[in-house]
């Protein structure tokens, strides 16, 4: 079980970037936009994912669990 920020923040969001960027490589002329979904977001990571979002021209959005469920709910209706 993750109990700080640094783990959190270390434990799986350069995983997302790495692959996103392997991704990116790997087929050239595909947009991609990259999703996590968490019970909760820290706001480093959020704030980790706002960076890399701007300095590598990606498309990465945090989101809680929640706010998941309410955005698929939206979209429904």
């Amino acid at each position: 079980m993750l109990r700080s920020k640094d783990q959190i923040l270390n434990s799986e969001t350069t995983n997302i970037v790495r692959h996103l960027k392997d991704e990116k490589i790997k087929y050239p002329n595909i947009e991609f936009r990259v999703f996590m979904v968490a019970p909760k977001v820290h706001s480093d990571v959020a704030d980790f994912f706002r960076y890399k979002a701007e300095t590598d021209n990606a498309k990465i959005l945090p989101l809680t669990i929640n706010k998941t469920a309410d955005l698929i709910k939206t979209m429904r209706k």
